[in-house]
C-alpha cells in the first residue's frame, strides 16, 4: 500500500472530526469512564466534538448522550467501542450505517479466547468492510497522539511529548510504558494499541509512523506477526530512513517434534522473527525498558564514527560493571592519546586514574566531570562517552547533569548518563532526559544504548546494498517433484546451484555398489537411500572408510538387511557410493521456509550432534555477500576455521559463496519446506568444502494438482 493510500485509509484515526463513544459510562469503575475522562480531559482531552452512546442516560459527563450511534449529528467518522463482544457486531454495522469511517474495538473476547471468538472477530472485520469502514483492534486501546492531541485509552495519563512512536499489540504494555516514561522525562509522539490487529496491522502504522514529522524513532512491541513477509519489506524500507526498533513477546520455539530434518527442528518463531530483523534492520530488543531507552537514545544522539568508547565514572564498581557491559555489545574502551591522558593528570586529583576508564573518584563534583569530558571527547580515539555517576551526599547529581549538557553541548559524539539510584536520582535523570541528554539507571543499560547507536550506524552504511543474482546459477531451473528428497534426489539441484559435492554414483545392488566403487576411487562411504530413512544412520545406513570391493559388498548387503528390519514397509532407492573426503570441519547449511517470513537460510556447526550444540543462525533469503558473511559470524564457524584450517580465509569465502548460492536456491524453489546439507566438511587445507549429506522435505502435491503445506 503507498503512503498516500496509508494515509487516507489510517485518516480518521490520525484526525478524527468527531468522534462517538459507544459504551461511555459515568461509572468510574468501567473503562467507558476512562476513555470519556481522557477525551474530555482539561489538559489534552481531545479538541474535536465527542458523542457518547448510552441508550440509558441523557448525558455522560456533562455531554449529550444519545441512544444509538445513528443518532449523532455531524461530523463524526470515528467510533470507539466498549462494549460485550457478542454486542460489537450489531454496533459495528450501526457505524456503518451511520457513515463513519473507522472503528477502534476496545473490547477483548474475540480471537484471544479460541475459535468461537476468532469467528466473531472475522465477523466484526467483514461488516467494516462492507459499509467501507477500517478496524483497529479489537483487545486494544487505541491511539494517543501527544501532538493533536487525542487520548482513546483508558490509562490514567498522557504519555509526555517526545520523538519517539510506539506501536504496541498490548493496550496493558502502553499503560505500563508511559507511566514508567512519565517521572523519567521520555516522551512520545504517537502511540498506537493495535490489540489482535484483525484489520489494521503493525505494517500500515509503521509505515504511517516513517512519514509523521514528529517521530525520529519507531519501536514496536508485537506477539504475532500474521503476514510477516508484508512487515519485513516494509520495515526495511522505513529502517533506511528512521529506527525501528522491536520487542518479540512470547519468544518460544514452535515444537517440530516429528521434522524430518535439522533445520526444521532448529528454526522456530523466534529465528524467524531474529533473522527478519536481522536482514530488515530492525533492532532486536529482549526487554521493555531496553525497547525505550534505546528508542530515545537514537532520537536524541548522533551516531559514533565508530566503536571506541570512553568510560567517566566517579566510582570504579560501576565503571567496571560498563567495561564488562560494553565488552558484551561488541564495543571497545577508547585507546586514549597520551596527551589526553596527561591532560587528565593534570585536571584531576592526583589518586584518579585516567585509564583505561577515567575514574576521578567519589568526591567529583560538576567541574570534575566538565573538565575530564572535555579533554576525552577532543580526543579523535574517542567515538562516544558513557558517564556514570553514583549519587554522594556532597554532589548534587542534578548539578552535574547541568554540567554534562554544557559538555554536550561542545560536541557532535554521542554521550549517555548512568544514574545508578532511584529515589536521589529521579529528578536528575528527568531533567537529563527532557533535555535531550539520555539518561539510564545502570551501566549495563547505558552500554546498551550505546549499543544500539553503533548497530545504528552499520543499518545506516548497509541500507543501499541489494542482493544480485550471480550470473553462474541457472535463470530457469527445474526441481524433482518428490516430497521428501534423498541425497541423490537432490544431487543435480545442488551442482546446477554450484554447492560442492563429492564424486558419487548409485547402485541398486550390493553387486554393483562393489562394482561401480572402483569408479569413484577407494576409500568410499556407501549410504542408503530411501525417502524413509533420511536419517541414515539409525537404520545403519551409513558405512565409512570402505576400501576393496569385498567390504562394500558385504557392508551393502548388511545395510540392506538392517534396512529390511528397521523399515520393513520403506522404499528402497538403492544405494549411493561416495568417495571419502578427508575429515575437517563440520558445518551444517539449510533452507526452512517460514510460514509467515518465507525462506530462511541456516548456517552453524554441524555434525550428528547440531540439534544439541544448537550453533546457529538464520537469515532471510537472498543474501548478499556480506550478509552471508554476517551470517556466518554469528556462529562459532570462523573460529573453529582459523584453528583447525591452514587457509581459513579461502574456506571461509566458500562458505560465504555456497550461503549466498543457497539462498538464491531457496527464492527459486518455492515448494521446499526444509533442507539439510549435513555436514558439509571443509578439508583441513581449506582449499575446498563438500556437501556429503543431503536431505530435504518439499510440498506434497494436492490431488488437484496444487502445492499443500509440507508434512
Amino acid at each position: 500500500m503507498g503512503n498516500e493510500a496509508v494515509r487516507d485509509v489510517l485518516r480518521p484515526f490520525l484526525h478524527p472530526q468527531g468522534i462517538a463513544v459507544i459504551g461511555a459510562t459515568e461509572d468510574p469503575r468501567k473503562l467507558g469512564y476512562g476513555v470519556m475522562a481522557n477525551l474530555l480531559h482539561p489538559e489534552w482531552g481531545f479538541p474535536g466534538p465527542v458523542y457518547p452512546i448510552n441508550p440509558r442516560r441523557s448525558a455522560v459527563l456533562g455531554r449529550p448522550a444519545y441512544p444509538d450511534v445513528r443518532a449523532v449529528p455531524d461530523p463524526v467518522d470515528l467510533a470507539l467501542i466498549l462494549i460485550p463482544a457478542p454486542q460489537v457486531p450489531a454496533a459495528v454495522a450501526a457505524c456503518g450505517e451511520r457513515g463513519v469511517q473507522g472503528v477502534i474495538v476496545l473490547s477483548g473476547g474475540f480471537r484471544e479466547l479460541g475459535e468461537e471468538g476468532e469467528c466473531l472477530q472475522r465477523k466484526i472485520v467483514t461488516l467494516a468492510h462492507e459499509y467501507g469502514m477500517r478496524v483497529m483492534g479489537p483487545n486494544g486501546i487505541g491511539v494517543i497522539d501527544t501532538t493533536l492531541p487525542l487520548n482513546t485509552t483508558f490509562i490514567r495519563a498522557m504519555p509526555l511529548s517526545g520523538p519517539v512512536g510506539f506501536i504496541s499489540q498490548s493496550g496493558a504494555l502502553c499503560g505500563g510504558v508511559v507511566d514508567w516514561t512519565r517521572p523519567r522525562g521520555i516522551g512520545f509522539s504517537r502511540l498506537y494499541s493495535i490489540g489482535n490487529a484483525a484489520d489494521l496491522t503493525e505494517s500500515d502504522f509503521l509505515e504511517l509512523l516513517a512519514e509523521d514529522p514528529t517521530t525520529r524513532v519507531i519501536c514496536l512491541y508485537v506477539e504475532e506477526i500474521r503476514d510477516g513477509r508484508r512487515f519485513y519489506e516494509v520495515a526495511a524500507r522505513v529502517a533506511r530512513e528512521k529506527p525501528v526498533l522491536l520487542l518479540k513477546g512470547g519468544r518460544t520455539q514452535a515444537g517440530q517434534e516429528a521434522a524430518r530434518s535439522h533445520t526444521g527442528a532448529l528454526a522456530g518463531t523466534l529465528e524467524a522473527y531474529r533473522a527478519a530483523c536481522q536482514d530488515a534492520g530492525v533492532h532486536w530488543c529482549t526487554s521493555v525498558q531496553e525497547l525505550v531507552e534505546a528508542a530515545y537514545g537514537l532520537a536524541t544522539l548522533s551516531l559514533p564514527d565508530k566503536h571506541h568508547v570512553t568510560v567517566v565514572t566517579n566510582a570504579g564498581g560501576p565503571a567496571a560493571v560498563a567495561g564488562d557491559a560494553l565488552a558484551d555489545a561488541d564495543l571497545v574502551l577508547a585507546p586514549l592519546q597520551e596527551e589526553t591522558q596527561s591532560a587528565l593528570r593534570q585536571l584531576l586529583p592526583p589518586a584518579a586514574q585516567v585509564y583505561p576508564v577515567v575514574d576521578m573518584l567519589g568526591a567529583a563534583g560538576p567541574e570534575e566531570y566538565t573538565r575530564a569530558l572535555c579533554a576525552v571527547l577532543n580526543d579523535p580515539h574517542v567515538d562516544a562517552a558513557l558517564v556514570i555517576h553514583v549519587p554522594q551526599a556532597t554532589v548534587s547529581p542534578r548539578e552535574v547533569v547541568h554540567a554534562l549538557l554544557a559538555a554536550r553541548d561542545t560536541t557532535p559524539k554521542p554521550l549517555v548518563l548512568a544514574l545508578p539510584g532511584a529515589e536521589s536520582t529521579l529528578d536528575a535523570l528527568r531533567e537529563s532526559n527532557s533535555k535531550g541528554l539520555p539518561a539510564v539507571t545502570f551501566p549495563e543499560d547505558a552500554a546498551r544504548v550505546l549499543a544500539h547507536l553503533n548497530m545504528r550506524r552499520e543499518v545506516v552504511r548497509r541500507a543501499s546494498m541489494r542482493p544480485q543474482r550471480p550470473t553462474e546459477l541457472p535463470a530457469a531451473p527445474v526441481f524433482p517433484s518428490a516430497h521428501v528428497l534423498t541425497d541423490w534426489d537432490l544431487r543435480s539441484v545442488l551442482e546446477r546451484y554450484r554447492i560442492p559435492l563429492p564424486r558419487a554414483v548409485r547402485a541398486t545392488t550390493p553387486e554393483e555398489a562393489a562394482a561401480r566403487a572402483q569408479d569413484v576411487g577407494f576409500p568410499v562411504a556407501l549410504k542408503l537411500l530411501s525417502p524413509d530413512a533420511l536419517h541414515k544412520t539409525a537404520v545403519g545406513g551409513v558405512v565409512l572408510g570402505l576400501d576393496e570391493p569385498e567390504a562394500v559388498m558385504s557392508a551393502a548387503q548388511q545395510m540392506w538387511e538392517d534396512f529390511q528390519k528397521h523399515v520393513p514397509d520403506g522404499k528402497w532407492q538403492g544405494l549411493e557410493v561416495q568417495a571419502m573426503v578427508p575429515v575437517g570441519i563440520e558445518v551444517i547449511l539449510g533452507i526452512v521456509r517460514d510460514p509467515q517470513f518465507g525462506p530462511l537460510v541456516m548456517c552453524g556447526t554441524g555434525g550428528v550432534l547440531v540439534e544439541v550444540v544448537r550453533d546457529i543462525a538464520f537469515a532471510l533469503a537472498p543474501l548478499t555477500d556480506e550478509r552471508a558473511q554476517a551470517l556466518l559470524y554469528r556462529t562459532r564457524v570462523p573460529t573453529l576455521l582459523r584453528r583447525r584450517v591452514r587457509d581459513a580465509s579461502r574456506a571461509e569465502t566458500a562458505l560465504v559463496q555456497a550461503l549466498v548460492h543457497l539462498s538464491w536456491l531457496a527464492v527459486d524453489w518455492r515448494e521446499l519446506q526444509e533442507l539439510d546439507l549435513n555436514p558439509i566438511i571443509v578439508t583441513p587445507d581449506g582449499k575446498h568444502l563438500y556437501a556429503v549429506d543431503a536431505r530435504a522435505v518439499a510440498k506434497r502435491p494436492s490431488t488437484e494438482g496444487e502445492w499443500t503445506k509440507g508434512e
